[in-house]
């Protein structure tokens, strides 16, 4: 494939987007690209793999005049010769040598097409790629997706649109053209498909997951279907909001992993789908590292929430040392202005979802009274003629203001806190949204509170309407 073919649209995707998706026919190379070809073949370019990557030079006969002017070769092993753009002759181990490609293989679509498939060549094509604004590049039936660290309008209604009507797109590198395959596979051979993205912390995958949900979302729906794009937009912000945070690695880590099921009925309709949440890391509420920050939600009430709310929370002590929480964003600053903005799509992340106001109050009830723990802190004290140590709040006003959002008692927080087994639980007020069973789409529990309960390992959300037999379910991990 050829990286400069000309496309049916101006900009390949119909409006402003990078990828070219449609070829027209093949074009008769031009004399100057006919020269570069046959003083490719004439000379053989090769990639001399080092520790800082790659670099390309052309491979010599085995005996020279010359004498290199750099050895890097074994004890006892066949030196290789090579000359580097520069114009060095260098003497290397075959080993550390990669055959390059012609330059018709530049920006190829699938890697697997390429004349000499190695890491080298590999690189080469994806950086090209990446340099050109072409995130998406097959490796035979995968895709390979590089975070391009901004905002690229490849994910429109318009393409979504391309990608539905046109067949011919769905050998194009694109995670929408992945969402179709597996779509019409499952039309055609009645049998689950499975999505699954894979990558380290910060390379994409819960993006493109949502972009594939979103696709999903688009398709045919049968009337009772409840599962609308504003509705699964919603529930993967809340998810966002509630299980993600700034790492050393990444500004939004996923401290979680996640099923989500699509449902179709026997004609190829969205029926419904679920969501279920596992391993979330409960631990970063209360311990982690000193340099990572703690789940974006408590960030977005902090910076996001107006003076009425924060004076309910009674959370005019932000600026105290808590040991929950690392030191808040400045008033003013990016970071603040980047988490109300946050602030305003989790709101109306819970309104999509179904939430009711005393829900969504039971919520940041909670979280406030969490910070306020933090604020309160522990320390421990030796009663005199008793053996063992208790623990009491280091910060008694701050304990109290935890105990008063979670409609107890001073007494009875502390008791519980410090002298109560594991299985004991804190009564709290009946606006609580404390809740470990799963439940359907429209009566959805809260996050936070499945995500604290002891003993529960994962968070169920149904979005389902009745399947008629013979219904099929297409699940994305």
């Amino acid at each position: 494939p050829r990286g400069d073919d000309s496309l049916t649209t101006k900009n390949g995707y119909g409006e402003s987007g990078h990828e070219p998706l449609r070829r027209t026919k093949t074009q008769a190379r031009t004399e100057e690209e006919l020269d570069m070809e046959q003083v490719w073949r004439a000379v053989e370019k090769v990639w001399l793999v080092h520790k800082t990557g790659f670099t390309l030079a052309t491979l010599l006969r085995k005996t020279i005049t010359e004498k290199p002017k750099l050895v890097f070769t074994s004890v006892g092993a066949e030196p290789c010769y090579i000359k580097l753009e520069s114009g060095d002759i260098v003497a290397v181990d075959e080993t550390d040598v990669e055959r390059a490609n012609p330059p018709s293989f530049d920006r190829a679509e699938d890697v697997a097409t390429l004349r000499h498939l190695n890491m080298s060549s590999t690189l080469h094509t994806l950086r090209q790629r990446y340099g050109a604004s072409l995130i998406h590049t097959l490796a035979g039936p995968h895709l390979i997706i590089i975070n391009p660290m901004k905002s690229l309008n490849l994910y429109n209604d318009q393409i979504i649109q391309r990608f539905r009507t046109d067949r011919n797109l769905m050998g194009k590198p694109h995670i929408f053209a992945i969402a179709e395959k597996a779509y019409q596979r499952l039309r055609q051979s009645h049998v689950d498909q499975s999505i699954i993205p894979m990558g380290i912390s910060g390379s994409g995958k819960s993006v493109s997951m949502r972009h594939v949900l979103r696709y999903f979302c688009a398709l045919p729906k049968s009337k009772a279907c409840p599962l609308t794009a504003e509705r699964m937009d919603g529930i993967q912000t809340l998810l966002r909001a509630f299980g993600s945070c700034s790492s050393l690695i990444h500004e939004n880590a996923s401290r979680f992993t996640s099923l989500t099921g699509v449902e179709f009925d026997a004609s190829g309709q969205v029926v419904g789908g679920t969501i279920q949440v596992y391993l979330l890391e409960k631990s970063r509420t209360a311990r982690r590292s000193s340099l990572e920050y703690n789940f974006h939600v408590f960030y977005q009430l902090f910076c996001g929430a107006d003076d009425t709310l924060k004076q309910e929370l009674q959370l005019s002590n932000l600026d105290e040392e808590n040991i929950f929480f690392n030191k808040l964003p400045k008033e003013g600053s990016r970071e603040y202005r980047h988490f109300a903005t946050e602030w305003e799509m989790t709101v109306k992340a819970f309104t999509a979802v179904g939430f009711s106001p005393d829900q969504v109050k039971g919520v940041w009830t909670l979280l406030a009274a969490i910070f306020h723990l933090g604020t309160a802190n522990a320390v421990k004290v030796q009663a005199q003629g008793q053996r063992m140590s208790a623990g009491r709040f280091a910060n008694p006003v701050a304990g109290q203001r935890a105990a008063s959002l979670l409609g107890t008692t001073m007494e009875e927080l502390q008791r519980m806190v410090f002298f109560s087994s594991a299985s004991a639980s804190i009564g709290v007020r009946p606006t609580s949204v404390m809740s470990s069973s799963s439940s359907s789409f429209n009566d959805m529990p809260s996050p936070i509170a499945n995500a604290t309960s002891p003993g529960v390992s994962s968070v169920t959300t149904t979005m389902t309407s009745p399947a008629p037999a013979g219904s099929s379910t297409m699940d994305a991990l």
